[in-house]
């Protein structure tokens, strides 16, 4: 027996794949089923992403209100709150498509406070 990605185990002779347990037949080509009690997972376990956006070399002097302010103005709607520390933020999108809009329009662009802002994908300290 051999351990394969992500903890799980597999049966050695199989070449790795899975076993069918029952209710698998049928569940058609990949296509995901919600299971109660697993929120936005499906059967694969796999979390559908918010897109979280930093934007980076703010002025200490901008505010949450501004952030709101300069989206609206550009209507690229967010999808919950800022996160606004000293310097930079993070915004969430639900939509990958406006998130990459976000990117294209904002990023290096737009001055706020007299600081050019940079806005890209956030990276989670383990990734960096």
């Amino acid at each position: 027996m051999r351990v394969g990605v992500g903890g799980g185990r597999a049966e050695g002779g199989e070449g790795g794949r899975r076993r069918r347990r029952r209710g698998d037949e049928g569940s058609g080509g990949g296509e995901e089923r919600r299971v109660p009690g697993r929120g936005s997972r499906g059967l694969s376990g796999k979390r559908r992403m918010m897109n979280k956006l930093y934007i980076g070399n703010l002025s200490p002097a901008v505010t949450a209100d501004d952030l709101r302010q300069l989206f609206g103005d550009r209507k690229l709607p967010l999808a919950g709150q800022v996160l606004l520390k000293s310097g930079y933020a993070f915004v969430d999108y639900p939509d990958q498509n406006w998130a990459i809009r976000a990117i294209e329009t904002l990023s290096g662009k737009v001055e706020l406070h007299g600081k050019i802002m940079e806005v890209d994908y956030s990276v989670s300290k383990k990734l960096r």
